[in-house]
């Protein structure tokens, strides 16, 4: 797919993250409440004085150990290192955490719009997709909710997983491997910033074979019956992403101790 006209494209993407921020101006008044609390208020890994920027990688969400058996076992070090930077900057105030959450769901719906510009090819079903996701009462928490930034960040950077992936698909025979060590690298970021991040990898082979290399259900079916005719880029890439996504799996088991994720509140 060729994907819509660059710069109409880029100016709904600006129109709908625009959209996006106007809708949520009113939480800038919220304050920091429920789950906010011990993610934010509690948590000793948002102050310098007590915690390194390390012991954020070895902490859970929650500030707690992620080898003790009374971890919540959620591993999104990249999370709270912006909660640690707004609190480096204002402390407890509320509004600078809002702020930057509202101006997040600005830049998910802006990345959105432009995936959307490649998957339909056309701007017009790019815009009504992307009003529709920046006003869709579904994201009221992810972005009113201080904790809700864990979608916020997981989802620019799942967008930005695909889109670089994308450029890799397309530039095989040029600059490829590069693009696909960013996708690589953002696939990482949004699997830090929310587990389910990780979900981007399926999303990237399942549009390479379909979309990039045009295969129907059966020649898919097909070609897992007979792997050696499975397009080369598509067999590199895709042993990429699994080597990638495997390796970040067992990192993250060997971190917890090969303790299980027992969530709890």
């Amino acid at each position: 797919m060729a994907g819509a006209r660059p710069l109409l494209t880029h100016g709904a993407a600006v129109f709908c993250a625009a959209v996006a921020a106007l809708i949520y101006l009113n939480t800038l008044q919220c304050g920091i409440c429920y789950d906010d609390e011990p993610a934010i208020k509690k948590n000793k890994d948002l102050r310098p004085e007590l915690t390194s920027w390390l012991d954020l990688f070895k902490h859970d969400f929650w500030g707690a150990d992620i080898t003790s058996s009374t971890s919540h076992k959620s591993y999104r070090p990249l999370t709270v290192a912006t909660f640690r930077l707004n609190y480096m900057l204002h402390e407890l105030e509320p509004l600078g955490y809002h702020l930057v959450n509202v101006l997040l769901h600005s830049a998910v719906v802006y990345l959105y719009v432009l995936l959307c510009g490649v998957v339909f090819s056309e701007v017009w079903p790019a815009l009504i997709a992307g009003l529709l996701f920046a006003v869709h009462p579904i994201h009221t928490e992810a972005v009113a909710g201080l904790v809700g930034r864990t979608e916020l960040l997981s989802g620019i950077f799942f967008c930005l997983a695909f889109l670089a992936y994308r450029q890799s698909s397309l530039r095989y025979k040029t600059n490829g491997k590069w693009w696909l060590g960013v996708a690589v690298l953002f696939i990482l970021c949004s699997f830090l910033s929310k587990e389910q991040g990780i979900t981007v990898v399926a999303v990237c082979v399942v549009y390479d074979a379909f979309c990039i290399q045009k295969l129907d259900l059966f020649s898919g079916v097909r070609l897992l019956r007979s792997p050696s005719a499975i397009p080369r880029g598509l067999l590199c890439r895709s042993l990429v992403l699994a080597v990638s996504t495997l390796s970040f799996l067992i990192a993250r088991v060997r971190l917890m101790k090969g303790g299980p994720d027992i969530f709890t509140v």
